[in-house]
């Protein structure tokens, strides 16, 4: 390894490391001060931490500079709750009824949809709308139950779920007769 790839693989590790402290305001700003580097280490994702940090999960071509600039646009445009509901909805994610949040299908969307793979090679575990969903609990009740404001500073770390937080909203919706039905039903079998 040469001492130019060896720097450049350092250069990338410590923007990957300062991109994964950015908070949500922060966002713009960061994308467009990283518009024109190029990560010289090929097992370091430039755009890793929109989706890991901070859920947008939709987002599949973050790499092109549409989808980017899509995303800025809408930013720029919406609210924090409009851009993470935008995204839902654009997902199909059904969490609402005569267009305000449903907290018993918010309830059961936290209990179910943090899916761990049984067999096959998909691995780990997937929750791709629940952190969005719980954004828009943290926002519309003003806390985040105790948790850090984004779900991972992941510094291209792959290990950032939103299970524990999807525990504690159930448990918030319940404790504060937010639910207008029983959810008695049992959990997965993967369940911890």
């Amino acid at each position: 390894m040469t001492k130019k790839s060896k720097k450049s693989e350092e250069n990338d590790q410590e923007i990957s490391k300062l991109l994964s402290q950015i908070n949500y305001e922060q966002i713009s700003t960061a994308l467009n001060l990283i518009e024109n580097y190029s990560f010289q280490a090929n097992w370091l994702s430039k755009y890793s931490f929109m989706k890991r940090d901070f859920g947008f999960f939709m987002i599949v071509d973050f790499d092109k500079p549409k989808a980017r600039k899509d995303f800025l646009n809408l930013y720029s445009n919406f609210s924090e709750h409009e851009l993470y509901a935008y995204y839902l909805d654009k997902a199909g994610i059904d969490y609402k009824t005569n267009n305000k949040l449903d907290f018993d299908k918010i309830y059961e969307l936290l209990k179910y949809n943090v899916v761990v793979a049984f067999v096959g090679g998909g691995g780990g575990k997937q929750d791709n709308e629940v952190y969005s969903l719980v954004k828009l609990l943290e926002l519309t009740f003003n806390t985040t139950l105790g948790f850090p404001k984004k779900l991972c500073n992941s510094n291209n770390m792959y290990a950032c779920y939103s299970d524990e937080r999807a525990k504690a909203w159930r448990k918030y919706l319940t404790e504060n007769n937010l639910l207008n039905k029983q959810h008695n039903e049992p959990m997965s079998f993967s369940y911890e």
